[in-house]
């Protein structure tokens, strides 16, 4: 998926790895106007029929504000009473320091 506001470009695809384990790669910038395309994809890999964890590829993202932290943590606390493990992978420095900053950092990354 593709999503371009006010010129902010987001790409999210969502690759089913078998057994419950759905890999998610997200690109560019996470904010407002593009975070809903990635919660989306969050909560159905997190939903799913069989689901039993959803990574999420933080490796292209260049930027995330309020709009991504509180979709991280929706989600995580949804995989939580679900049973799903939830976890981002590949976090870029300004992303982790953001993440630190609000404490979700290790919550988000643990394995």
């Amino acid at each position: 998926m593709l999503s371009r506001n006010g010129g902010v470009i987001m790409i999210v695809n969502t690759v089913d790895g078998g057994g419950g384990v759905t890999r998610i790669w997200a690109a560019g910038e996470i904010d407002f106007a593009t975070v809903a395309q990635l919660d989306t994809a969050m909560t159905s890999a997190i939903s799913a029929a069989g689901a039993v964890s959803v990574i999420v590829d933080m490796a292209d993202v260049t930027f995330c504000d309020s709009a991504g932290i509180a979709a991280f943590e929706r989600n995580h606390f949804l995989a939580s009473q679900s049973g799903v493990a939830f976890r981002l992978i590949n976090v870029q420095p300004i992303v982790s320091r953001v993440l630190e900053i609000t404490g979700m950092l290790d919550t988000l990354t643990r394995p």
